[in-house]
């Protein structure tokens, strides 16, 4: 009898001895037609089909929801269909937490329950297969045949490599890979390694497998690196460290510049993510965290990489953010004048520091730009003084949005008085006053105490007039500080002051704009 005759006999007894033949009955004897009887993967495929249980048949949808027979009983369809729903519905949401396809197997397995069980057709044929079905271990029946062990029970090797090593523990295998990565691609992408390790009743490694190959069809390079990390329960990077906690998992990839960059690499091909669902199962929450970052931060891989890192460990620490300047002061500015100021947000925490700069408060003819942090920012203040009051000091303030904190960053400026008028002011008022002193002195030495004069330029005698003309500063020269003042005075002498004034800008105007262009000093 060939070996292809006798490894159809083992299905057939299988087969013969057992209604039940779930996905790992199918993985195990496929790891059996191919280690011990040279069969090809696509072959045994062909011989299970043809010969052998179909997949999912003989499973105990009662078990699956968590029920037994004996509760069913006594129970119309109506009462039967809402214990079947309420066992249902809690199991299903737990399958669906999980992105895998493994999950994906269970969600499956549980609708077929469900339509099993209140189907009352269906329901009474899997009850009745069950009470008459006894679960053995497959033996062959035919007498030419020697017994054959159930590949799922017995010791055996899960995965021999050409040079004769044999891995017979989850570490040896790890090892071997490592040691043969040519070979050890070719049976984790033909699918060796899965049946192997089914075989050997590591089915959430076997599942792990069937997902690596899924995963990095297309890199199976990363692929493999991928399944050693996911059989070790331990990430290694370039540079050295190790990880095998999400702990340290954070710290590694904090560790310097190489490791994060690598590890914006493994975190967006869904390395990552897919080595915390098979060692860290529990983790659904964090597992879920990693998988939706690719969505979230597709083109920020830093942003992404810096929210993983805080939830693999919320103890690691956060970016600090630090203003090159606790304060923008833009200084004494002209009103027809502008002024640009850059200053600097750096990061001297932890990580990668990221967000963006606003104006808390408003201020007339301010505008920020650059305002976006990536790691480090140069913002840039741009201030047009023509769109705030002249003679006042104006504030404001930044506000420095991050990850890592908020700071707030005052504003402040000074507008005066364009330097070009006032030193055309300063002429003319100099000029105005000396006039005015002048004519003040001829006048009181001319009319003396003269009573009428007096009292029609100021309203009282001259004798008092010290006490009725006053000095008053009109602005402050900006250059020096020098005050400018203009002289006053009350009632109809305050007349007299004005016409003397505008005398004096007529001189200076005639002075400046016609004896200056005769060539006159």
């Amino acid at each position: 009898m060939s070996k292809r005759d006798e490894y159809i006999a083992i299905i057939k007894a299988a087969k013969k001895a057992t209604p039940f033949f779930s996905e790992d009955d199918r993985i195990g004897y496929l790891q059996l037609a191919v280690q011990d009887y040279g069969i090809s993967v696509q072959e045994a495929e062909t011989i299970l089909k043809d010969f052998g249980p179909t997949v999912g048949e003989g499973v105990n949808y009662f078990e699956e929801l968590g029920l037994t027979i004996e509760e069913l009983d006594n129970l119309n369809d109506t009462e039967i269909e809402k214990l079947v729903d309420d066992a249902y519905q809690p199991r299903y949401k737990d399958a669906l937490i999980t992105a895998s396809s493994r999950s994906t197997e269970k969600r499956n397995l549980l609708i077929e329950a469900k339509e099993t069980l209140t189907d009352p057709q269906k329901r009474q044929t899997h009850i009745d297969e069950l009470r008459s079905t006894i679960i053995s271990t497959p033996t062959p029946v035919d007498p030419h045949v020697d017994p054959q062990p159930d590949p799922r029970q017995s010791t055996r090797t899960i995965v021999k490599f050409r040079n004769g090593d044999e891995a017979i523990s989850i570490p040896q295998l790890a090892t071997l890979m490592e040691q043969n990565p040519s070979e050890a691609t070719d049976i984790l992408y033909q699918g060796y390694l899965e049946q192997g390790l089914a075989g050997a009743g590591e089915i959430p490694l076997a599942q792990a497998a069937k997902a690596v190959i899924q995963q990095f069809s297309s890199d199976r390079s990363t692929g493999l690196v991928a399944m050693v990390a996911i059989l070790r329960e331990k990430i290694k990077f370039k540079r050295g460290s190790e990880a095998s906690t999400t702990k340290e998992l954070a710290r590694s990839i904090d560790q310097n510049d190489q490791n994060w960059e690598q590890a914006k690499t493994l975190l967006y091909n869904g390395f990552i993510p897919l080595w915390l669902e098979f060692t860290n199962p529990k983790e659904t929450k964090l597992i879920n965290s990693a998988k939706q970052i690719f969505s979230r931060f597709g083109n920020e891989q830093d942003k992404g990489l810096e929210e993983l890192v805080q939830k693999l460990d919320p103890q690691i620490g956060k970016p600090e953010p630090e203003a090159s300047q606790s304060e923008i002061d833009f200084g004494n500015m002209n009103s027809e004048s502008q002024k640009t100021i850059q200053f600097k947000i750096k990061n001297v925490g932890r990580g990668f520091l990221y967000g963006d700069v606003r104006m808390a408060s408003s201020m007339p003819g301010l505008q920020i730009s650059n305002t976006e942090i990536q790691g480090d920012g140069l913002v840039t203040i741009k201030l047009d003084a023509r769109a705030l009051t002249a003679k006042q000091k104006h504030q404001a303030s930044l506000v420095v949005d991050t990850n890592g904190g908020t700071l707030k960053v005052p504003v402040s400026c000074y507008i005066t008085y364009p330097v070009q008028n006032s030193i055309q002011r300063l002429a003319i008022s100099g000029f105005s006053l000396a006039a005015i002193t002048l004519v003040t002195r001829l006048i009181i030495q001319q009319f003396g105490s003269s009573g009428w004069l007096a009292t029609r330029l100021t309203g009282a005698g001259f004798t008092e007039w010290e006490q009725v003309w006053q000095w008053n500063e009109w602005f402050e020269w900006p250059w020096f500080e020098w005050p400018v003042y203009t002289l006053s005075a009350p009632k109809a002498g305050m007349e007299f002051v004005i016409a003397l004034a505008a005398l004096g800008v007529g001189i200076f105007a005639y002075w400046h704009f016609i004896l200056r262009k005769k060539g006159m000093p």
